[in-house]
């Protein structure tokens, strides 16, 4: 095993009523058009008898979670063990994905293709691991763990990502870090990685934790910064 360093780490006066009417109904409308809309949170419920994340019903409300919406999921709602999600042989993109904390000793699996995530992050409130194939990070975002993350297969991270909290990141393939961007771990808990790839792009460790590359760094014009 190879140890990457152990480091700690915004006109007329005559107008008709009806016209009068149009007139402030288009100024409303207008008005409101400027408004933008606040994003949907969707629960999971696993309403829908299986373990498709496109089966409609198995949200609440019933609907497959859109780019902008926030996802969560809460174990205390299902029995002990795991809940796998199927991604159904297709990429989803939302803007949020929060584990709320459970007493129920249970976690969620997501099988198949790639989570993307947008602006909103990710939070896991539970103590429990939960387990991704693959995620691409869309937008500028923070990480809040309180259990651990593990990626099976890729993160890839093109945008800047903070880890905040006393859960660890696992991946067990290849955390690709690229595009002058910025990884800053700032958890309390060592990280496993069995490939660490930066293109042209910063590590900084800013916590207690450390970082352990399991088979290969591999460095293409990155940088590494330790804060603490």
């Amino acid at each position: 095993m190879f140890s990457f360093l152990r480091i700690k780490s915004m006109a007329s006066s005559c107008w008709s009523r009806t016209r009068i009417n149009s007139f402030w109904g288009l100024v409303i409308s207008l008005g409101l058009g400027s408004i933008p809309m606040k994003a949907a949170v969707v629960v999971w419920d696993d309403g829908g008898g299986n373990d498709n994340w496109n089966t409609a019903a198995n949200w609440n409300p019933n609907g497959t979670p859109g780019s902008g919406d926030t996802v969560s999921f809460d174990a205390d709602d299902f029995v002990a063990g795991t809940m796998s999600i199927d991604l159904n042989g297709s990429n989803r993109t939302v803007n949020e994905v929060i584990f709320g904390a459970a007493t129920t000793v249970g976690n969620f699996d997501f099988t198949s293709n790639q989570l993307r995530i947008g602006a909103g992050g990710l939070t896991n409130s539970d103590d429990q691991q939960q387990r991704f194939q693959n995620v691409r990070l869309e937008s500028n975002q923070t990480w809040d763990l309180s259990g651990n993350i593990l990626i099976d297969n890729n993160l890839i991270i093109r945008r800047n990502l903070t880890i905040n909290g006393d859960g660890r990141l696992d991946v067990n393939n290849r955390l690709q870090l690229g595009g002058n961007r910025t990884l800053t771990y700032n958890s309390t808990a060592t990280a496993l990685i069995d490939i660490l790839r930066l293109n042209g792009a910063k590590l900084t460790l800013a916590g207690t934790g450390d970082i352990d590359v399991q088979q290969t760094l591999q460095n293409h014009n990155g940088d590494r910064e330790l804060q603490n």
